[in-house]
């Protein structure tokens, strides 16, 4: 016998396997093709392969991709996407959020980066035009009436924290800005340290390839093969749809 315990909060799938003895064993993905030691009775267990595992576990397509099982499962309204609750996996969802998940596939470099003449004197660095290519894959989040407050919550704190960390940057900018303008000597100084502030700031947005919002990633990695997608993507970005009571529309 083989059951599967989905990943919760990024956490690697669980499988179980029964012994002769009866007892259940816990064995993980990476185990898959060996043999364990059963606590009870100290037999050794054989492990299925990787792809009996899946199998036995629900996964009718094993040699497809992380994406692609999420991408099929969600076209044909199979498990996980069959009408229960994402984030209990108990009660039936009567909401869906739809998700956009667009991943960075390829990315190429027209020309090299060179140092050419400026026309005002001296050179300057010429950055290489880069030309992306995403591809985008859409799946809902489904939550009954309880967690769907949870989640409408949540998301609301974020927005806020959104709005008070932009209001608290403007408000300090304009009081440095007024302390700058009434002392003429140091305004070139202030401007000089708003201007780097603001430089870092857009670099380390730059750098940031993994764009989610920091408490969706709790809700969409109890959606099975959402965490191995996450983990293993380099680059991607996650946009989150209105609520929507119909729950055959996707």
């Amino acid at each position: 016998m083989v059951c599967l315990l989905r990943g919760v909060d990024g956490m690697a799938a669980e499988y179980f396997i029964a012994c002769q003895c009866g007892w259940t064993l816990s064995v993980q993905l990476f185990e898959a093709g060996t043999t364990k030691a059963c606590p009870k009775c100290a037999s050794a267990v054989r492990i299925p392969s990787s792809i009996k595992l899946q199998q036995a576990a629900g996964d009718c397509s094993p040699y497809l991709s992380a994406v692609d099982k999420l991408r099929q499962a969600a076209k044909l309204n199979s498990a996980p996407f069959n009408g229960t609750c994402h984030a209990c996996n108990r009660s039936t969802a009567v909401v869906a959020y739809p998700i956009t998940l667009q991943i960075m596939e390829e990315r190429q470099i027209s020309n090299d980066e060179v140092i050419r003449p400026s026309v005002l004197g001296g050179a300057k660095l010429v950055v290489p035009a880069a030309e992306e290519r995403w591809s985008g894959t859409k799946f809902p989040l489904m939550l009954c009436e309880i967690c769907d407050r949870q989640f409408s919550h949540e998301n609301r704190l974020h927005k806020y924290s959104i709005y008070a960390a932009r209001i608290v940057m403007f408000g300090s900018f304009t009081a440095t800005g007024c302390f700058a303008w009434a002392n003429e000597e140091k305004l070139a100084w202030m401007s000089g340290l708003v201007f780097t502030t603001g430089m870092l700031i857009r670099a380390f947005r730059s750098t940031n390839t993994k764009r989610i919002d920091a408490f969706a990633i709790k809700w969409l990695s109890r959606i099975r093969w959402v965490p191995e997608i996450l983990e293993s993507e380099d680059e991607f970005r996650v946009i989150i749809g209105g609520a929507q009571s119909d729950l055959s529309g996707f």
